[in-house]
C-alpha cells in the first residue's frame, strides 16, 4: 500500500441510488460535450442551408436551360428508311445551347462494317456540304 494513501472498504463506501448516480454520470458526459447548446442553432443552419441548396437548384434549372433551335436539318438518306419532312421537324423542334446544324445520313450495312471509317468516307465525298475541315482533322 502506497504511503499516504486512504483505502476504502465497501462499508464505509458511501450508498448511492441510481438516480444518482445517472444524474452524475450524465452531468459528467455534458462537461465533455461543450458545444451541446449549440445543437438547436447547427440544426437551424442545416435547414437553411438545405433551403439554399434547393433554390440554387431550381434557379439552375430553370436558367440553364438550351433556348435556341437548330438552325439547319440536312437528310441524307441512302438507305431510304426514314422520312425526310418528318425527320427534319422533329429534329428542328430540339433546344440546343448554340446554334447548331444536323446531318443525318442513313446507309445500308452489317453490324460489323466500321461505321466510323463509311462516315468519314461519305463526308470527303461531299465536299458541297462543307463537313470536313480544311485541314481533314474534323
Amino acid at each position: 500500500m502506497l504511503a499516504g494513501a486512504i483505502r476504502l472498504t465497501p462499508a464505509d463506501a458511501p450508498v448511492r441510488g441510481w438516480r444518482q448516480l445517472a444524474t452524475r454520470t450524465r452531468s459528467r458526459v455534458d462537461r465533455h460535450r461543450p458545444f451541446r447548446s449549440d445543437r438547436p442553432r447547427a440544426t437551424l443552419v442545416s435547414a437553411a442551408l438545405a433551403v439554399v441548396c434547393v433554390l440554387a437548384a431550381i434557379a439552375l434549372s430553370l436558367l440553364g436551360r438550351p433556348g435556341d433551335a437548330v438552325t439547319q436539318v440536312e437528310v441524307t438518306d441512302d438507305a431510304g428508311v426514314v422520312d425526310p419532312i418528318v425527320l427534319e421537324e422533329r429534329i428542328g423542334e430540339i433546344r440546343t445551347y448554340a446554334p447548331v446544324r444536323v446531318v443525318v445520313w442513313t446507309r445500308q450495312g452489317e453490324a460489323s462494317d466500321n461505321i466510323n471509317a463509311e462516315a468519314l468516307e461519305w463526308a470527303r465525298s461531299q465536299p458541297e456540304k462543307d463537313l470536313i475541315s480544311p485541314d481533314g482533322r474534323k
